[in-house]
């Protein structure tokens, strides 16, 4: 199978080709059309343009069967006829040569556009499978620190307490009216969904992108924005919109669900996050048509 710059190279070949298999064509067609006329004109005029034009395309005996057309009875007799002869050839040999090319250009047309879709996908992919390894690995550090902490000697026993919402945890607007409306000390900070990064490509702001609140203690580690995929990563910076908006969706509802969570209070602020995005974002989420 070829790859894309294969591909792409192939079309332009046969674009170039097919652009002057049309204009041999055309030229062709004019010359046959002024070889038809000298049949019936008395005067070499239309012998000199025909002349002329096979000159044009480098049709350098066609000039010669013109010339000797000019001569009275001998051109009528030999030339004409001959002339005539090659001319049909040429316009059926030039026609196939033209439906092949444009056939051709069709097909590489179609199979590049199934070599870029591919690529994305393989991209998309590639994106996928990083975030996902980001976050196996943050995971199995996690446990690790907390396998230390079991096997610390003379540590003083204590019971983890149950994990629940922070106050205003699920809580959904822009950026700049979260980070307006919290608190410093309050251990929540605004996630962006999508990422604040995606959003910079499509000429929205940090400040005005759409996010929800989730728990992320400061001074200290942990806490669901800090397991989010695209904590510190650019992991759906390539993603169109709408898939980058459904993955963070459902990248926090899996956060959400692993600490029991998952209620109605954030599965109404998920919801409420796409209709916002879309809501103050139309032209960045909007549906494309297929073609």
């Amino acid at each position: 199978m070829m790859n894309l710059q294969d591909i792409t190279k192939k079309l332009s070949d046969a674009t170039t080709a097919l652009a002057k298999a049309d204009n041999d064509l055309k030229l062709e067609i004019a010359n046959a059309a002024v070889d038809a006329t000298g049949i019936i004109d008395p005067t070499p005029a239309s012998d000199i343009v025909g002349a002329g034009l096979s000159i044009a395309r480098g049709d350098y005996w066609g000039a010669a069967l013109s010339t000797v057309s000019m001569v009275p009875y001998l051109g009528d007799a030999l030339a004409k006829p001959a002339k005539a002869v090659r001319a049909t050839k040429a316009i059926m040999g030039l026609e196939k040569k033209v439906a092949a090319l444009t056939q051709t250009v069709a097909d590489l047309t179609k199979a590049k556009k199934q070599a870029e879709a591919a690529e994305v996908a393989a991209k998309e992919a590639k994106i996928a499978k990083e975030a996902d390894a980001a976050k196996d690995a943050a995971a199995k550090q996690e446990k690790s620190a907390a396998k230390k902490g079991d096997d610390c000697e003379g540590c003083a026993t204590s019971t983890v307490p149950a994990k629940k919402l922070l106050p205003d945890e699920g809580k959904v607007a822009s950026y700049k009216e979260l980070i307006n409306a919290g608190s410093r000390g309050d251990n929540i900070t605004p996630n962006h969904i999508p990422s604040a990064k995606h959003m910079e490509q499509h000429g929205v702001s940090r400040r005005d992108g759409i996010a929800i609140n989730m728990e992320q203690p400061v001074p200290g580690t942990g806490g669901r924005h800090r397991e989010t995929f695209t904590y510190g990563t650019q992991a759906d910076a390539k993603m169109a919109p709408r898939d980058a908006l459904a993955a963070g969706v459902r990248d926090a509802r899996k956060i959400y669900q692993k600490d029991g969570l998952y209620g109605t209070k954030i599965r109404e602020g998920l919801q409420e996050l796409i209709e916002k995005n879309k809501g103050a974002h139309p032209e960045v989420f909007k549906k494309l048509r297929k073609k």
